[in-house]
């Protein structure tokens, strides 16, 4: 609180009104500036929103009404079948009683959303409550933000990270169908959980005559025939330009794990390659929930969203997560897994994800840590840089059309092509090229000759009318 209040105290004044000059007509006029909401990852969440996200409360928007529980063996807080009480009072899957719990029918409500006015007066009688912190109540501190006067009646005040939610999703899915050691959610703490929480006994690990424990084959996981097999698909795959990264570089096909993974290369896994890379190597009812997912991730990151779309994942995202619960293991469901319920309601209030996630933040952090030279004098660099690249930037208009500069760069592939007078006025044969091949004259076929005349009628600007 005490490093944001300058921010406060600007949007305050800014609240108020300032007097700008509107340089396009020249006159001056009264402007306000707003809070709309922050965006941040998981951890700094709690520090914005003085709601801690550690331990059996960390979910920031289920606040007081969490059903999650620490595991035993585990020893973290998990939120296993925490998800049936979001379904209709009808559902089927309330009503199964040794499908997630052992011997648990599920009739509790969700949890309501509070308003501003009643999370404030929660967050004054809980701050001064330490003795109960962790166990009713998560609350640190009174978030600066709420000196706002606006500030409780905001329906969205913080968003909840789609990007590190997704990232974490696809590795914690790809690590345990995987079965890497070290990283999977399958483990021997999960199995002993798993015995005493879920009724499900041909997964429990057997004592051998030796004193050795063995843990039987899950049906998630992926057989050890079949990893080469994928991985080398991987190896094989190719994006389009710009598309994805290179992820094929850090495919190991010794010990069977691709290295290098960023959070862009998860979401292009999580929505493209997911459902492909594991068909026919997991069960039918597995894989389709993996697919599901998949979806649900691709349209909840649509540029567009409808209203009805929006609804609909909202009841959808509840069943999906519940399908998860009756496949995986309860080690597997930390937080991220439980934030997927309320990543819709988040889209309905505020949008589409990409105004609300952090690529754009992260990529101009690295940009800005590519500035820093001395790492003493951090924002000294950063400063000057900035000084440097602006004068550039303004001295390049004056350059002449011809000379490389920051708005004339050189083309991303420039593979040295020569300038030549073209006879013909179609914009088609205006592109520069270099022949890739010995150069000779040879006659097309009829075949030959009628594709490249269908391809220069298609991609000439001047039959768009014709075509119309």
């Amino acid at each position: 609180s005490i490093l944001m209040q300058p921010l406060v105290d600007g949007l305050l004044s800014l609240w108020g009104g300032v007097k700008t000059q509107d340089a396009t007509i020249k006159k001056n006029f009264n402007m306000r500036v707003a809070y709309l909401w922050s965006i941040h990852d998981f951890p700094a969440y709690g520090n914005f929103s003085g709601w801690s996200t550690h331990g059996r409360l960390a979910c920031p928007v289920c606040l007081c009404d969490s059903k999650a529980f620490r595991l035993h063996n585990g020893r973290k807080a998990c939120w296993f079948d925490c998800h049936r009480r979001f379904l209709p009072i009808d559902h089927e899957f309330r009503s199964q009683a040794n499908a997630f719990r052992k011997n648990t029918v599920v009739h509790d409500e969700p949890p309501r959303h509070l308003s501003g006015e009643e999370v404030l007066a929660q967050i004054n009688i809980s701050v001064a409550d330490t003795d109960n912190f962790g166990i009713l109540h998560n609350w640190t501190h009174l978030s600066c933000f709420w000196q706002l006067p606006y500030f409780h009646k905001l329906l969205l005040r913080h968003n909840i990270d789609v990007m590190h939610n997704e990232k974490n999703m696809g590795e914690a899915i790809w690590n345990t169908c995987f079965d890497v050691p070290e990283k999977t959610k399958d483990n021997a703490k999960a199995r002993r959980d798993l015995a005493q929480i879920c009724n499900r006994p041909s997964l429990h690990l057997k004592l051998k005559p030796n004193g050795k424990w063995d843990k039987p084959g899950s049906p998630f996981c992926i057989n050890k025939n079949d990893k080469p097999i994928i991985l080398k698909w991987f190896q094989e795959l190719k994006f389009p330009d710009g598309y994805a990264a290179n992820i094929r570089r850090g495919v190991n096909l010794t010990s069977r794990k691709i290295f290098g993974l960023k959070s862009h290369d998860y979401h292009i896994f999580m929505e493209r390659l997911l459902p492909v890379a594991f068909c026919g190597f997991l069960p039918e009812n597995i894989w389709m929930c993996l697919a599901e997912l998949s979806f649900f991730y691709r349209q909840l990151c649509a540029k567009e969203l409808n209203h009805d779309t929006i609804c609909s994942l909202e009841q959808q995202v509840v069943v999906l997560i519940c399908k998860m619960e009756k496949i995986f293991p309860p080690g597997f469901f930390n937080p991220m897994q439980h934030l997927i319920v309320h990543l819709p309601y988040e889209a309905r209030l505020g949008g589409p994800v990409q105004a609300r996630w952090n690529y754009p933040f992260e990529r101009k952090i690295q940009q800005l840590r590519k500035k820093v030279r001395n790492r003493a004098r951090v924002e000294g660099c950063i400063v000057e840089a900035e000084l440097v690249e602006e004068a550039t930037n303004h001295l390049s208009l004056y350059f002449k059309p011809s000379v490389r500069s920051v708005r004339n760069k050189i083309p991303r592939y420039d593979d040295g092509t020569c300038t030549f007078e073209s006879s013909c006025n179609l914009q088609i044969f205006q592109y520069l090229g270099r022949c890739i091949s010995p150069r000779g004259v040879r006659a097309l076929s009829t075949e030959e000759y009628e594709a490249a005349f269908l391809y220069v009628l298609t991609n000439m600007p001047e039959m768009d009318e014709h075509f119309k």
